[in-house]
């Protein structure tokens, strides 16, 4: 059993920085395009937009690693950041029509991605929130099952909502109907924050507090990240860098 959780987490982590150099290529080509074409604002323009995203998808890898080497893949974060940080790495769909344009090639198949990334914003949010419920304290011999239905309902919500208001990449406050997925996001996350709160609150110990932290800071790093204004990506950054070192340090480790 050992064997097998290592495997399944050795597997995550190997997409997950397979994605993460997938989108230092594309961020490095749109940089590239963007700086022959419109100077340094457009460098700076698409900085603020996918630096924090670049910053956490590396930090994601961090606490993973840190489960592998501390032998602690049994623990509660052992079945929690896994798979919560790699469908947090499908974020990365967020650069792919930029980096096709700047190397030249036309994006056939716009709808496609638009549900790859409405399904990465949806269920990151979701599997916070389901993280949260896992960490206060609910457990269930159904927790597969649970998983399973909230990146189902994640999944559908994404392919069912009509495309019409898609600009070739969706972000945080896009008019249309993208407000409306938006607005589920948002709940989710204040839900999962509170939650957190709860769980510092009931458990007061060093441990759960720290971990309550954590979470909440990484929640919000990643909300932050959608939005392209400077004071937005400074924030992501500044929170995603601390809450993966309080990870990292207490992987595994048990309350």
């Amino acid at each position: 059993m050992q064997n097998q959780n290592r495997k399944t987490i050795v597997s995550l982590l190997v997409v997950q920085i397979a994605i993460t150099l997938f989108y230092a290529f594309g961020l490095a080509e749109v940089l590239f395009f963007s700086f022959s074409t419109e100077g340094w604002n457009g460098v700076e323009s698409n900085l603020l937009d996918y630096l924090p995203h670049l910053v956490i998808l590396v930090c994601s890898l961090w606490p993973q690693a840190a489960l592998i080497f501390k032998h602690k893949l049994h623990s509660q974060d052992g079945e929690i950041m896994p798979l919560l940080f790699t469908v947090t790495a499908f974020q990365a769909s967020l650069i792919v029509v930029d980096a096709i344009e700047a190397m030249g090639y036309i994006f056939v198949f716009p709808e496609a991605l638009l549900v790859i990334q409405r399904f990465s914003l949806l269920a990151t949010a979701a599997l916070f929130l389901l993280s949260s419920l896992r960490y206060y304290g609910f457990s269930s011999s159904n927790m597969g099952m649970y998983t399973f239905l909230f990146l189902a309902v994640s999944l559908l919500i994404s392919a069912l909502v009509p495309f019409s208001s898609y600009h070739g990449r969706m972000s945080t406050m896009t008019p249309g109907y993208e407000m409306y997925i938006q607005i589920v996001i948002i709940v989710l996350y204040v839900i999962t924050i509170i939650t957190f709160i709860m769980t510092a609150v009931k458990d007061r110990t060093s441990l759960n507090v720290k971990r309550s932290i954590a979470f909440i800071m990484l929640a919000l790093s990643i909300y932050f990240a959608y939005f392209n204004l400077i004071y937005t990506a400074v924030t992501s950054i500044v929170l995603a860098i601390p809450a993966t070192v309080i990870l990292v340090i207490n992987a595994g480790d048990s309350l």
